[in-house]
Parts: structure tokens; C-alpha cells; sequence
């Protein structure tokens, strides 16, 4: 319990620098007398610091102590692998000291590509001298149907052999225990880290070009896999009966994903190329970005129903939570005509028939 609540102190912190005890006491609704506890051991460690406030309106009293961030106290590297893999070195205050980009080559070289991001991230804890506490390794993507939640099953690692040899890699490092997290969760904090203003108590969906799904509802996150109560990419949409990977019928993976588009443009069913598709080479999935862009007419037609049914699933979502903001991280942004407006009017539609405004939200 204690860990879990030092944890959310250096979250706060990050996002209000300095924060006096009643503050974190009242932001986390925990009694005074656990954060303080869980303080005394952080300053303890040099994790934290502590500041007398020093305004004239404390003559009176004892002046507050403020408690911030030491953000030299310790290091962590943040490794995410995607079609690119980055990797990158942050300090206490989650500010970014280093970063590096990788070509992903687990399905030509997987040995090459492991003891590049062996290297890369020796590299990196050795940059800064001082305690590293640990390498969050997130992956994005889609995942297969198991029950496991580890960035081990991610299609970008070609393996699961090839995860395992990566983590023992990883692990040999001795750089503190290795954390694994869904990307689905990762994109919408990123967007946050742009917008301040949505960041405190705020519903946020993200949703990528391959229809993974993550959210924060009221500032907590919640997962996109499949199994998922706010998952998208397997829900039955229309009465298309076409076989899903997933061993279902009519997923919107199948009319509205990415890869799924570019199989209807080049001649497919979608779906027909089964799940090896999913390893999207970065220059085919570019090039249909850039015919999406030039408006190609065999093209627009896909976009455009693949657009009307991502709205069509997430509509009820949208009821449900209320999003404060829903980002579009995919081809539905790349040509808003045929895209996101298109899922703005039918919200629009709804909110008409329905006499509700289901989505009075930033659609982005």
C-alpha cells in the first residue's frame, strides 16, 4: 500500500511541482497521518525535498511545509516498441534527458534488434550517474487473445520467445525491476502532457489507426485490450458475417482499422491476409497516408464507411462516459472531410434525434 502511494505523491507532484502535506492528503483522500508517513520515508531516500514557506501571510503561524520533487534523486528508462522503437532516460520530475529511435527488425533480425536495445539502453543508464530504478517497457498495437496483459504477446515482437529473450536481456542489466504497460493507455496520457488544462479528473479517449482503444475516465486509466468493457476493434458492426481473427463475425477491426483499409485497396477482403497483417510495414501503411491526403478515389469511399462505423462504435461509449476530449491518433485525422467531420455529424445526428449532446467534448 505504501509503495502504491508514493507512487501517486511523485504523480501529483510532477504535475504541481510543490504540494504541502494537507494538499496531498486532500488531492489523494488518504489520512494525513499515511502521507506523511509515506513522505518521511521519500525524504528519507532523497526522493523529495521539503520548503518552508516563507510569505509574510505566515507570521502568525507555523508557515507550511512544501514538499517537491529532488529530480536528481534517481533515473528510469522508458522503452516502447512499435513499428520504431524508442527508448528514453527521464529524471525524477519525468523530465526527458535522452532519447533514441530504432528501426524494428524483430521480424528479419530479431538477435540484431534485441542487442541494439540492450545496448542502447546500457547506454543510457550509465549516461547519468545515480540509481535507476527501474525500464517501462510499453508496447503498442494490437495483442493476441490471451489472457496475459505483457508487451510479450505484442505482433511487433515477432515472438513470444523473442519477448522473453529481450526481458532476460533487460533484467541482466540490473537497473531496477521491468514494468510492462499497454500502450493503449499510454497514448491518451501523452496527449494530456500537451494540454494541461484536461489533465486533472478529465474523461480522455485515444484512439489509434489500428482501433486500440485507451482512456482515462475521471483521471484514471482504463485498458483498451480485447477483452476490455470499453474495447472497440471487436465489435460487431452492421450484418457483416466475415470471419475475424478473433474467431468472431463482423468486427470493426475488419471495415475500419488500418490494415483492414488497405486491404480493401488492394484488392483483399479484409481480413484475408489474417493476422500477419498486423505487421504493417512503415512505408506501405505511409503511403496510404499519403493517398489519403491526395484524396485518391478508390480510396475515399473506404475511408469514408470506415469512418461512419468507428462512429457507430463508439457512440454508446460516448453516452456511457461523457468524454471531456477523444483523440484521433490515425488516418482519421489526415483528411478531416472524410473523417473526423464525418464522425462529428453523426454525434451531431444523435444528439438531435436523442434531444442530448452525447459528446460536448474536443474532438482532436
Amino acid at each position: 500500500m505504501r509503495g502504491a502511494t508514493q507512487i501517486e505523491i511523485l504523480k501529483l507532484l510532477r504535475k504541481h511541482d510543490q504540494l504541502s502535506r494537507a494538499d496531498l492528503a486532500n488531492k489523494l483522500k488518504m489520512n494525513r497521518g499515511n502521507i506523511t508517513r509515506a513522505i518521511s520515508q521519500m525524504v528519507k531516500r532523497k526522493w523529495l525535498t521539503e520548503n518552508k514557506e516563507r510569505s509574510s501571510d505566515y507570521k502568525r503561524g507555523q508557515p507550511p511545509t512544501f514538499i517537491s520533487i529532488n529530480p536528481d534523486a534517481f533515473t528510469t528508462v522508458g522503452i516502447s516498441i512499435s513499428s520504431s522503437i524508442h527508448i528514453v532516460l527521464l529524471n525524477a520530475s519525468g523530465e526527458l534527458l535522452k532519447q533514441a529511435k530504432l528501426i524494428n527488425t524483430f521480424n528479419k533480425s530479431p538477435e540484431d534488434c534485441i542487442a541494439k536495445i540492450l545496448d542502447k539502453t546500457k547506454n543510457f543508464i550509465s549516461a547519468k550517474p545515480g540509481i535507476n530504478i527501474g525500464i517501462l517497457v510499453v508496447s503498442a498495437g494490437t495483442f493476441t487473445r490471451t489472457r496475459e496483459s505483457s508487451f510479450l504477446n505484442n505482433v511487433y515482437l515477432a515472438s513470444d520467445s523473442n519477448g522473453q529473450l529481450l526481458k532476460q536481456g533487460l533484467e541482466a542489466l540490473n537497473a531496477g525491476p521491468i514494468v510492462e504497460e499497454l500502450i493503449a493507455n499510454v497514448y491518451p496520457l501523452a496527449e494530456l502532457q500537451a494540454r494541461p488544462h484536461l489533465r486533472d479528473n478529465k474523461t480522455v479517449f485515444c484512439i489509434t489507426d489500428r482501433l486500440d482503444l485507451g482512456g482515462l475516465w475521471e483521471g484514471k486509466m482504463i485498458s483498451g485490450v480485447s477483452k476490455s468493457k470499453i474495447s472497440v476493434k471487436h465489435k460487431k458492426i452492421g450484418k457483416s458475417d466475415q470471419d475475424c481473427y478473433c474467431h468472431r463475425k463482423g468486427c470493426l477491426v475488419l471495415s475500419a482499422s488500418i490494415w483492414s483499409i488497405m486491404d480493401r485497396y488492394y484488392g483483399y477482403q479484409p481480413g484475408e491476409r489474417g493476422i500477419q497483417a498486423y505487421n504493417i510495414i512503415e512505408n506501405e501503411r505511409n503511403h496510404m497516408f499519403d493517398l489519403i491526403r491526395k484524396e485518391d478515389p478508390i480510396l475515399m469511399p473506404i475511408i469514408k464507411s470506415a469512418a461512419k462505423d468507428i462512429a457507430d462504435a463508439i457512440e454508446n461509449l460516448a453516452v456511457i462516459f461523457r468524454p471531456d476530449a477523444v483523440f484521433f491518433n490515425s488516418w482519421l485525422s489526415i483528411n478531416r472531410e472524410n473523417g473526423i467531420d464525418i464522425i462529428k455529424k453523426q454525434f451531431e445526428d444523435y444528439a438531435t434525434i436523442n434531444k442530448q449532446a452525447i459528446l460536448e467534448c474536443d474532438i482532436i
